[in-house]
């Protein structure tokens, strides 16, 4: 029962981590090494193998004010994937929650049904997330898009969509400013962005998929006429004539 955990203040995470290590994953965790971690903003946690070194961070400045039950939630949930690197089947899985990901997960949250236990794939402190994103980023490209990020680091290569933008725009980021209320998930004029920026997306995709329809259309009556031009040349061609 986890019931009384929940109402720890704040709790000592190494020794949480050693009652869930013999609870949850029969002691195979010993070799794993936690802390917290000041500069993480994005991820509640994370675990990383470098080596025959396996790692769990925690991020203070996005737990810290959270429920102890998220908190918990967090670290169990980094367990597993520890548990996958400690006994090497980690790479069998497709995707970073796979199928052997799930099962752990779902058989810990029957177990602990009764003290209502909710482990998920992710979190949703996304208040939280947003509150850090306060440094603001504009394009000086054709694009000028305006972005906002946790940190002081301009976007580079290290970014998924870098080589994207690049391609299609290929201007490079300027902090502009520095307004932590800007990006705060509670103020109207943030869900007001979100809500355009997502119009937006589904704007261009419905023009994209009118676009291919057009194209098809068009390709559709261009290979209607050209069979009917060669009919009508092979009926010139071979017509018979009769008296």
């Amino acid at each position: 029962d986890l019931s009384d955990d929940y109402k720890l203040i704040n709790p000592n995470i190494h020794m949480l981590f050693d009652k869930y290590n013999k609870l949850f994953f029969d002691n195979k965790l010993k070799s794993v090494t936690l802390r917290w971690d000041y500069r993480e903003k994005l991820n509640a946690g994370i675990c990383r193998q470098n080596g025959d070194k396996i790692n769990i961070t925690l991020s203070q400045q996005l737990l810290q004010y959270r429920a102890s039950k998220d908190l918990i939630e967090t670290l169990i949930h980094e367990s597993i994937h520890s548990y996958l690197f400690v006994k090497s089947i980690h790479h069998l899985d497709k995707t970073h929650h796979g199928a052997r990901f799930l099962t752990i997960m779902n058989v810990i949250n029957y177990i602990c049904k009764p003290c209502k236990l909710s482990l998920s794939t992710r979190h949703d402190y996304l208040s939280e997330v947003n509150a850090m994103k306060s440094h603001e980023w504009k394009c000086n490209g054709m694009c000028s898009q305006t972005i906002y990020r946790p940190f002081t680091r301009p976007p580079g290569p290290h970014e998924k969509w870098w080589k994207r933008h690049t391609n299609e725009c290929g201007g490079k980021y300027q902090i502009i400013g520095f307004n932590k209320n800007k990006n705060n998930l509670d103020s109207n004029e943030w869900k007001e962005k979100k809500l355009l920026k997502r119009r937006e997306k589904e704007k261009k995709r419905r023009d994209k998929k009118k676009h291919r329809a057009d194209i098809l259309d068009q390709d559709s009556d261009n290979d209607k006429k050209w069979n009917k031009t060669n009919k009508r040349k092979r009926e010139n061609k071979y017509k018979i004539t009769l008296e």
